[in-house]
């Protein structure tokens, strides 16, 4: 269960980002934004028909972008807001293409690497603090820009895990039939996705070997006057609840 978990997680956040030109999109944000912060609560309870968060994570992460909608830095925040570590991320272009990221702590040393191919992620390593390969992550993507297959290794460079995904265009947005993989090719779980035309992530569905579907996961947003998101709040009986918030900063343009 803990294994699909990481899955469905991964997954989630990945299929989000896969047709992201810019990392703004990629965090599904519109406009000028300068940065967010964001904060994730995983004790939450309704009141007045709104779900309010109850306990939340002693740390919470801030985005800081560019005008060019590129991510510039990733702070950690304690509970008084104060920095904690700042990640840095530094950009490889090829001409005028993008090529890589990399993610640098603040003594320089690298935390992780992505490789960018037309504006898809298709490839990312993250390192241990010694520098060493910690896992590598790999992508491969259908002619609309959806993510039909991740591969996961392990340090060794051996497979721990897979997911092969079947996209479906709807009226407004898609459904995604994935099928996960253990490190033997074993069949572990199919579950199908709901996303809206914003790619926003709304539903999960555990299929049946019978093929019936059972929902296990939902996920609601609140908006900005930007429509930007910065409430989100998932339900699931399985996975867990969680409420996040996001407060964001825009440049005055």
């Amino acid at each position: 269960m803990k294994k699909l978990l990481i899955f469905s997680l991964i997954l989630v956040t990945t299929l989000s980002n896969a047709k992201g030109k810019t990392d703004l999109e990629r965090y599904h944000l519109k406009g000028a934004v300068k940065s967010f912060t964001e904060e994730i609560c995983p004790e939450m309870k309704e009141k007045f028909g709104e779900m309010e968060k109850i306990k939340c994570d002693e740390e919470k992460k801030r985005y800081s972008f560019d005008k060019q909608g590129r991510l510039h830095k990733i702070e950690t925040l304690d509970k008084n807001n104060q920095v904690k570590e700042t990640i840095i991320a530094k950009y490889i272009y090829q001409g005028d293409k993008l090529i890589a990221k990399e993610m640098r702590n603040s003594s320089g040393k690298i935390t992780e690497k992505t490789t960018i191919k037309d504006g898809l992620e298709v490839e990312k390593i993250h390192f241990n603090n010694k520098g060493e390969i910690e896992k590598k992550l790999q992508y491969e993507y259908d002619k609309n820009g959806h993510l039909n297959k991740t591969t996961a290794f392990d340090a060794n460079n051996k497979i721990v895990w897979m997911t092969r995904n079947e996209n479906k265009e709807l009226k407004k947005g898609r459904e995604v039939k994935t099928k996960f993989y253990d490190e033997n090719g074993d069949l572990e779980d199919t579950t199908l996705s709901i996303y809206d035309e914003d790619n926003l992530f709304h539903e999960e569905y555990g299929i049946k070997k019978n093929g019936k579907r059972k929902l296990r996961m939902t996920t609601s947003y609140d908006y900005d006057d930007k429509a930007n998101w910065v409430k989100s709040v998932q339900l699931s009986k399985i996975w867990g609840d969680l409420l996040t918030e996001r407060k964001i900063e825009y440049y005055d343009m």
